[in-house]
C-alpha cells in the first residue's frame, strides 16, 4: 500500500497538518470571534492574538516552501550537471571515434 501524499508529493504522516486548514481554522475563529457578543476591547484583543497566531503560521509555512524549494533547486542543478557531463563525455567519445555504450 503506498502512503498519502501531499500536493508535492512528500509522504504525509498523521501528524501533519495541512496549512490550508490551519489557515481555515484562524479565519473561523477570527470571524466567531467578531461575531460572538463582547465588548469592543475584548474583541479586539481576541482578534490580534489570532492575527499573531495567523501571523505565526503564515511565517512558519513560508519557511518550510522555501526549505522544499531549495530542494527542488538543488536536485534541478545535479540532474543538469550530470546531464551536461554525460553530454560532454559522449561528446569526447564520438571525437576519438571510440562508439558509445551502455
Amino acid at each position: 500500500m503506498h502512503e498519502l501524499q501531499d500536493t508535492y508529493g512528500t509522504p504525509r504522516t498523521s501528524k501533519s497538518i495541512p496549512p490550508q486548514f490551519m489557515v481555515g481554522a484562524l479565519v473561523g475563529a477570527g470571524i466567531a470571534l467578531l461575531l460572538a457578543p463582547a465588548n469592543g476591547k475584548d474583541t479586539r484583543k481576541k482578534v490580534g492574538v489570532a492575527a499573531q497566531k495567523l501571523g505565526s503560521n503564515a511565517k512558519s509555512v513560508v519557511g518550510r516552501t522555501r526549505h522544499f524549494v531549495e530542494g527542488i533547486r538543488q536536485d534541478a542543478t545535479s540532474a543538469m550537471n550530470a546531464g551536461r557531463d554525460e553530454f560532454q563525455r559522449s561528446q569526447r567519445s564520438r571525437e576519438s571515434g571510440d562508439t558509445w555504450s551502455a
